[in-house]
Order: C-alpha cells, then sequence, then structure tokens
C-alpha cells in the first residue's frame, strides 16, 4: 500500500485536532504527531498540505520545534503564516522566529508545553536539546 494511503487515515484526526486549539496558541509538528498518532512529524507535513480551507482549518497554526515558521506554508508561504498567526496575538522576535518562551497548546491537558525538543523554555542559545542528557 502506498505510505500517502496509510496516512490519508490520519487526515481527519489531524483537522480536528487543529480546531481545537485556541486562539493565540500555536502547535510543533511533533505535538501534532503525537497527539493524532500519527508516525513521524514530517508526516504531519504532507498531512497539513491536504488542507484545502485554512479559515475552517487552521494549519497556520504549526510550527517547527524550534519556534520557526516552515517554508512550505500552502496558503502563501511564511508571510501569510506570520500575518494570520500576528492577528491572533503571537509576537516574533525575528522575521520567522516567535517569540521566546511563548507556550505551546499541548493538546495533553495535564500540562503546558513550550519551545524546545524536552526542554522546559524555549531560548536561541538552547534549540536543540544538549548532548548527553
Amino acid at each position: 500500500m502506498p505510505r500517502h494511503v496509510k496516512l490519508a487515515t490520519f487526515i481527519d484526526r489531524v483537522f480536528e485536532f487543529l480546531k481545537t486549539i485556541p486562539k493565540g496558541r500555536v502547535v510543533t509538528y511533533g505535538i501534532v504527531a503525537r497527539h493524532c498518532h500519527v508516525p513521524s512529524a514530517r508526516n504531519v507535513g504532507w498531512i497539513l498540505k491536504q488542507n484545502t480551507d485554512p479559515d475552517k482549518i487552521p494549519c497556520y497554526k504549526v510550527v517547527r520545534s524550534d519556534g520557526r515558521l516552515a517554508k512550505g506554508y500552502k496558503f502563501g508561504g511564511p508571510e501569510e503564516q506570520k500575518k494570520r498567526l500576528i492577528a491572533e496575538g503571537i509576537k516574533f522576535d525575528s522575521l520567522y522566529d516567535i517569540i521566546a518562551g511563548h507556550p505551546f497548546y499541548s493538546g495533553f491537558h495535564r500540562r503546558q508545553a513550550n519551545f524546545g525538543r524536552g526542554c522546559k523554555t524555549y531560548s536561541k542559545d538552547n534549540r536543540r536539546r544538549p548532548k548527553g542528557r
């Protein structure tokens, strides 16, 4: 079975999750993958490309784990994605970097997720998890 046929089974689940993200919050591709049981964060990118209505399904709220906007936003590139996020109150500290420490919506109601892989907070100096941990 082709890979895209397998991933198509996750489309509705991912789109429904995106509709639950509160105004002023963003999620990472990884958070979407974990919450919706998608095999990988890269697969989430493919699923988001299947969206035909960004007003109904807010795929613009999905960002990279380091807080940057992905280059492949389907509806006008990162410039349009940034405009939509600014309209929701998201602040940026550079061209495509969301301001450090902006809280993610995790979808898991027991905890609040922040930028970074396994880090409690995000900082430009600590975009990746240090080796040895």
